[in-house]
């Protein structure tokens, strides 16, 4: 039996045992879902801790449910390996008692057979009970862990904003979105071995019922072989074993634990070495765990091994490498599509929608590895989770699917047309106007250079910085630069730390900049004058912070008493400010397949809120801008 088979044979059962972790997991952050009580933390810790006790009797039903289903499973698995470990050896056996070399012994009757299938599937059973065991304690002491960690970041958050109004459920729900991850992350451990490691229910369940499936081949093959009272066999050869391996592999071995010399078909001697000599029995050694190499019946005068043709192992190996990587993308997806389930279950639709982002960036990884081989193919079998039904899958797909329509950043009409315009030829003594002009405002000017347009329109666009430093005098602390540059077509203006610079060409005709504006339809004014209001908040974002969605969410909050969510909020700044407010700076699409969609990214919210609000100001606008001034 190869690599690929035995791990084939082994998903069967570790696969109840994914589906168990995720409904113990489930039931955990059911207990979480009233983080939304107006109480204080230290008294929602108590709640918590006191519901242990209804949380383990839930659990043991739990996995009292999913145990049948996994011996059921295991003795399957055991059954079909003992017969295919007989059907590969029972030919050449049949073939040596036609020749009289041999006695026969029936398979369904060997006695020494039906010894090892019984201590194989009290080991299996072992096996999985111990598994069942340290689930329950441990999923005790995880929910214990989760609610402690999550009530220490609560109090941290608490401390950290002492200036801001936070509640305590507000701050329970920070610190969940937190926890909840470190908890999907770890998940619920299913075994651990005696170094204190921990492992995971799959991969300890995978690797013990892989050896046993690997046991069940070798144990009922010795088992023939006395029946038939076989008492040599060889050990296949590889390039790349263990070290263990290496010294066994190619050689001839005594099960009755003699040694000495034996002869192949050609009457070539061979040795022949103790079985209780070669490294059998140990993880790392002979036939033990993750072990490629298999026994064959040896029979002197006669090497049978011919009857027993070994397959393309390097191809083998290539394909269960691959196998190994699909399974660990596997893995990923299961674990993004349970941290959706676990924050649908607590109630928590940011939290979720970030998810779910999260989640098309994992399939579309597992899709595009398989696509990229041809002997591999999607097992979507292997990504389902329990309780990431129909429901939490569709809602998953739209949360996904608004963010990236949200995302995209708004293309700028590529018909800007400033052909039109003309150019001014501006003396020395004009720009040096102009310099005196903004300094008497209060607004350093440097190299107009550039400057080729309406004198009038580049005093306005001085006359509105210097009327916003003074609204917002956290802005004066250092000195606003103003300059004039040939930007592209489509940027009427820049800002860089203190710097801005305006677009010539939208200085020289203002019914052509203001058509161009309008043409685009993506800015909250259509006023020319408002080019300076727009990339002056870019320097209130950088003294006060990105925190633009953060902001128009308590800003909803305050005017129609609901929260919003994320994406929630930039729904309503496209459809009540802008669509230009919700550029996203970066490239989305790549950000989604990395994981790593930030609401930083969206740096155009405020200064779009102020020039809206320059240009009509709305109820919301201006609670927007309150809350912005306390930051």
């Amino acid at each position: 039996m190869n690599l690929l088979k035995n791990q084939q044979e082994a998903e069967t059962i570790d696969s109840v045992y994914i589906d168990l972790e995720a409904r113990l997991m489930q039931n955990i952050a059911r207990h979480l879902r009233d983080w939304e009580q107006l109480i204080d933390t230290d008294r929602w810790l108590m709640q918590k801790l006191a519901e242990i006790g209804k949380l383990n009797k839930e659990n043991i039903k739990i996995i009292a449910q999913m145990s049948g289903l996994s011996q059921t499973a295991a003795s399957r698995m055991l059954n079909a390996m003992a017969e295919e470990a007989i059907k590969n050896t029972e030919p050449g056996f049949q073939y040596m008692a036609r020749q009289r070399m041999i006695g026969v012994v029936d398979a369904e009757k060997s006695k020494s057979v039906k010894r090892v299938m019984h201590n194989l599937r009290k080991q299996a059973k072992d096996s999985l009970n111990l598994t069942n065991t340290t689930m329950l304690h441990k999923a005790q002491e995880a929910f214990k862990t989760l609610v402690q960690n999550t009530a220490e970041e609560a109090l941290k958050i608490m401390n950290n904003n002492t200036g801001a109004v936070i509640t305590g459920a507000e701050s329970r729900q920070q610190a969940l979105r937190k926890t909840i991850r470190q908890f999907n992350d770890k998940g619920i451990t299913g075994f651990v071995d005696k170094r204190g490691r921990n492992w995971t229910p799959e991969a300890y369940v995978n690797m013990a019922m892989r050896t046993t499936a690997g046991s069940v081949a070798n144990e009922v093959q010795t088992a023939r072989c006395e029946d038939m009272r076989v008492n040599l066999i060889q050990i296949d050869s590889h390039s790349g074993a263990r070290p263990k391996c290496a010294k066994d592999q190619g050689k001839i071995f005594d099960l009755n634990n003699e040694s000495g010399y034996t002869e192949d078909l050609n009457g070539r001697k061979i040795r022949y070495y103790p079985w209780n000599s070669s490294s059998y029995g140990e993880p790392d050694g002979i036939l033990g765990i993750n072990c490629g190499h298999h026994k064959y019946p040896f029979i002197p005068g006669v090497n049978i091994q011919r009857y027993f043709p070994t397959e393309d192992m390097d191809a083998n190996n290539r394909l269960y490498k691959q196998t190994q990587v699909q399974r660990a993308l596997e893995r990923d997806v299961r674990k993004q599509k349970r941290e959706c389930m676990l924050f649908d279950e607590l109630g928590d639709p940011d939290a979720f929608e970030e998810a779910s982002v999260k989640l098309k960036s994992k399939e579309a990884q597992l899709k595009d590895y398989v696509k990229k081989h041809d002997h591999l193919h999607r097992r979507k079998d292997r990504e389902q989770v329990v309780g990431f039904d129909k429901r939490i899958s569709a809602e998953a797909f739209a949360a996904n699917k608004r963010m990236q329509n949200i995302g995209k950043m708004a293309n700028i009409n590529d018909g800007m047309n400033w052909s039109m315009t003309k150019t001014n030829s501006i003396s020395k003594e004009t720009k040096a106007e102009i310099v005196a002009y903004a300094k008497d405002k209060g607004i350093n000017i440097v190299d107009l250079s550039k400057f080729d347009g309406d004198v009038g329109i580049l005093k306005k666009q001085v006359d509105k910085l210097s009327d916003l430093v003074k609204e917002y005098p956290e802005s004066a602390k250092k000195k606003i630069t103003l300059t004039v540059g040939n930007l592209p077509d489509e940027d009427f203006g820049q800002t860089r730390g203190r710097t801005i610079t305006l677009n010539a060409k939208a200085l020289r005709d203002k019914n052509i900049t203001e058509e161009n504006i309008k043409k685009s339809g993506i800015f909250a004014s259509e006023d020319i004058d408002d080019i300076s209001v727009h990339e002056f908040g870019h320097i209130l974002s950088e003294i006060k912070g990105n925190k633009g969605i953060e902001i128009t969410k308590k800003a909803y909050y305050n005017i129609y008493n609901r929260s919003i969510s994320d994406s929630e909020a930039l729904m309503y700044l496209k459809k009540n400010v802008s669509s230009y407010s919700i550029s996203y700076n970066g490239d989305y699409e790549d950000d989604i397949l990395r994981g790593r969609v930030k609401v930083t990214k969206y740096n155009e919210i405020t200064s779009e809120v102020l020039a809206k609000d320059k240009y009509k100001s709305t109820k919301f606008t201006r609670e927007y801008l309150r809350l912005l001034r306390e930051v």
